[in-house]
């Protein structure tokens, strides 16, 4: 009797532990999260004389194998920081990635402007990404002129446009004499900056002529805030 009680026991227990254990394909849980959005371009500048660049990538926010909500749409709007719209459009999005570029054909003026890029997929989730950007005057060159200057006020000094963030125009070694110095574009004075601060301050367009100190500087400046450094 008491070896049949074991036994029953022991069928009771297996059986327990047999309905409780994972047969590897029940309860299988897809994660159906919203799309991704990647904005590569613009970045933190845009140049204005050219269309501006969208570049965008979208990916489904499930991993592949377990992916059963592909990208069906993505729109984007440009404003103004203040609010103001400056125009919209679609991409073309499906599948589970989709990298995208076209141009944004309608000028914009120099200033401070936001796109937003919203995706959703056929399962209705959807994501919404924004960059804030800043579009800069594309001028042909920005030089250093003035009577600290090798070329006085008759030539300008130019400067190099750097390539990572065209915004900023430097030259390295510029020798200056005591004297004074303001910064231009295209070699006119439609537009240019001047400040009384040295070695660095802020040019305003058509401010003050800037009093320069003898010596050899690395000189830069922001044309879009007007910032400025002998260095």
């Amino acid at each position: 009797m008491k070896r049949l009680v074991y036994s029953l026991c022991f069928l009771v227990v297996a059986g327990a532990l047999m309905m409780g254990c994972d047969n590897g394909n029940a309860d299988t849980v897809v994660f159906d999260s919203p799309p991704a959005i990647r904005i590569i371009s613009p970045g933190s500048f845009a140049l204005t004389g050219t269309p501006l660049r969208l570049e965008v990538e979208f990916r489904d926010g499930a991993t592949e194998e377990l992916s059963r909500s592909p990208l069906a749409t993505a729109t984007y709007t440009i404003r103004t920081k203040a609010g103001a719209s400056v125009g919209n459009g679609t991409f073309t999005v499906s599948g589970i990635f989709t990298k995208v570029t076209q141009n944004f054909a309608t000028p914009i003026v120099p200033g401070d402007y936001v796109l937003t890029v919203t995706a959703s997929d056929t399962q209705g989730n959807t994501t919404t990404q924004s960059q804030d950007f800043k579009m800069i005057a594309n001028f042909s060159t920005v030089g250093l002129i003035g009577s600290a200057t090798a070329g006085g006020w008759d030539s300008d000094t130019p400067l190099t446009q750097d390539a990572g963030n065209p915004a900023i125009w430097a030259r390295n070694s510029v020798t200056l004499s005591n004297g004074e110095a303001k910064f231009r574009a295209n070699n006119n004075w439609t537009v240019n900056w001047g400040a009384t601060g040295f070695p660095s301050g802020t040019g305003t367009q058509d401010g003050p002529n800037i009093p320069v100190a003898a010596g050899t500087y690395k000189v830069s400046i922001d044309i879009t805030t007007g910032a400025y450094k002998f260095e």
